[in-house]
């Protein structure tokens, strides 16, 4: 699958024993006999699954009021701070890959020139990118640009932690990031967050190579795959910890990829582990 012609289609999914199901509805292959004590667990996951988004839905929307609130007066120096250092928008929109492949815009800070922003991010940012403001460099620094998600949290395009949504046409190198990571959409049956498994275990920034790449899509699926309240707890506080206490600037990714093939493993076994999934482009 190349470029971004996947968003304007639906992804669907149904996986099965760690009862990660899209939506609400249940496949053929999964309704099997209901006499066993398998089949009656079987048969309560999408509750199980149903309750767990549900729970995880108000988190995101009294989290991110409460953030909000309490962040109004940061948010509206930042604003400022934007508009009067550099003329232009105080805010950048981009197109970003959802749950379900589905294209949302997201919101964020802007911390490049005016007349740099690049609304498809083809051009990743580099270290010293001279398109980058001087508010924008400190920004960045902490993730401060990364704030008006909050508002994307709200809506409900994305969630307080998931795997970080990608550009859809983001690159690495001059490949498409979705044709050097096979199974790259596995990571879309949940929705994106503001800060994930990924970001806490070292991979941040630009993506500059396929090993980088696999990495993070691995340990996105990862997420996918545990995904609870318990994790997501502690996403946020190492979040926390990371962007005001710990400095990881030279760290290194903490997951090793032995070779190119280590991500289609995984989810080969994922798939394998759970017997009743499937993925249809």
């Amino acid at each position: 699958m190349a470029g971004h012609g996947y968003g304007g289609r639906g992804l669907k999914f149904a996986i099965g024993d760690a009862g990660l199901i899209n939506g609400s509805q249940l496949t053929s292959d999964r309704a099997g006999s209901t006499g066993t004590g398998q089949d009656r667990d079987r048969g309560r996951e999408p509750i199980r699954y149903s309750v767990l988004l549900a729970v995880k839905r108000t988190i995101d929307v009294v989290g991110s009021l409460m953030l909000l609130i309490a962040l109004a007066p940061l948010l509206l120096g930042i604003a400022l701070a934007v508009k009067l250092t550099s003329p232009g928008l105080v805010f950048y929109r981009q197109e970003r890959f959802g749950q379900g492949g589905r294209v949302f815009q997201i919101l964020k800070f802007r911390t490049m020139h005016q007349r740099d922003c690049d609304s498809t991010a083809a051009l990743q940012t580099s270290r010293g990118d001279s398109r980058i403001t001087a508010i924008g460099k400190s920004l960045r620094a902490r993730d401060l640009d990364e704030l008006p998600q909050l508002f994307n949290v709200l809506k409900g395009d994305m969630s307080l932690v998931g795997p970080r949504p990608h550009p859809i046409r983001m690159r690495v190198g001059a490949e498409n990031y979705e044709d050097i990571v096979p199974g790259y959409h596995e990571r879309h049956v949940i929705k994106p967050g503001i800060t994930g498994m990924a970001q806490i275990r070292g991979f941040r920034g630009p993506v500059e190579t396929r090993v980088h790449a696999q990495g993070r899509q691995q340990l996105d699926v990862e997420y996918v795959r545990r995904m609870s309240l318990l994790i997501d707890i502690s996403i946020l506080l190492r979040t926390v910890a990371r962007e005001f206490w710990i400095s990881d600037e030279n760290g290194e990714p903490s997951v090793t990829l032995d070779s190119p093939r280590a991500l289609p493993d995984s989810i080969a076994t994922m798939k394998a582990r759970w017997p009743g999934s499937r993925a249809a482009l």
